[in-house]
């Protein structure tokens, strides 16, 4: 069955319609989204599409992601307009690379801290899974999966942080760095040397370190901002 929508941005469709029905009340704050898998068949599209809908709309402050428990409408509707409005003006801003880097900075290095803090066994023991599957396709050179993954893995600091306003402001900068990460990562060496500053994390996070967390992140981040250089 062919998709019923063209090709731009399929999942802006999905994030519309969701937000009508937040506006019509017929999703209520607090109230559960429809699970991934039955909202990709609602508007028969790809999992990854309805993932990205999904993501779209927590930036926007419209839902919360609670990983492994699904998608809830934010208990504030009032603060929606303001949302969507603040979003858009920076999903569309014209912010050159350096600022974006800077913002990236800052904001992952309060954020791991506060993942080292926070960490519980159960995030722990994600973490790691992602970190053994970040193994396995840097071996394989899988440069297209690996910038999936290292997006993960940053946002799953954000979530492990607790501080959702800080975990929706690393969407929104990652976002906006997503083509440029990409490009990063198809640089010779770069996925090595990103692995072995992801198990530096990993690592502190696990000895409970706030301090060492923060060291490697900013040493990550470092790295991948000479990257950025290098590319012009």
């Amino acid at each position: 069955m062919k998709n019923k929508f063209n090709k731009k941005a399929v999942s802006d469709f999905v994030v519309e319609d969701i937000i009508e029905k937040i506006k019509s009340g017929q999703f209520e704050p607090g109230a559960k989204l429809p699970s991934e898998k039955s909202l990709s068949e609602e508007f028969d599209i790809s999992r990854a599409s309805t993932r990205e809908a999904l993501q779209k709309l927590e930036v926007l402050g419209l839902i919360d992601i609670k990983h492994g428990k699904g998608s809830y409408v934010s208990n504030s509707p009032y603060l929606k307009p303001l949302q969507e409005i603040v979003a858009s003006k920076l999903l569309t801003a014209d912010v050159g690379i350096e600022e974006l880097l800077e913002t990236r900075l800052y904001i992952e290095q309060g954020t791991v801290r506060l993942a080292a803090e926070n960490a519980n066994d159960s995030a722990i023991d994600e973490l790691r899974e992602l970190v053994q599957e970040m193994d396995v396709v840097v071996s394989e050179e899988d440069t297209e999966e690996f910038s999936r993954l290292d997006m993960e893995f940053h946002l799953l600091l954000g979530r492990m942080s607790g501080n959702t306003l800080m975990k929706r402001m690393l969407r929104t900068v990652r976002n906006l760095m997503r083509d440029q990460q990409e490009k990063v990562n198809n640089i010779d060496g770069v996925l090595d040397i990103s692995q072995k500053h992801h198990r530096g994390i990993f690592g502190a996070i696990k000895e409970g370190s706030p301090e060492s967390a923060q060291r490697c992140m900013t040493e990550h981040l470092m790295e991948i901002k000479q990257r950025f250089v290098s590319l012009g």
